[in-house]
C-alpha cells in the first residue's frame, strides 16, 4: 500500500457479496472507496480491504 498526502492509502479491495476487487483507497477513518466507481457492480458498497 501506498500512503498520499491525504492521509489515504491505496489499497485492494474485494466485495463480500460477489469477490469482484478494485483498487481502493481507504480513508483514515476505515471508509474504503473504490477508484473509479462509486460501489460495486452488484451494487454493494461495503468493500472490505485484502491485508
Amino acid at each position: 500500500m501506498s500512503t498520499h498526502e491525504s492521509g489515504t492509502e491505496k489499497t485492494v479491495a474485494v466485495c463480500p457479496e460477489c469477490g469482484e476487487m478494485y483498487v481502493a483507497h481507504a480513508q483514515p477513518n476505515g471508509t474504503i472507496r473504490p477508484l473509479g466507481v462509486t460501489e460495486c457492480s452488484c451494487g454493494e458498497t461495503d468493500l472490505q480491504p485484502i491485508r
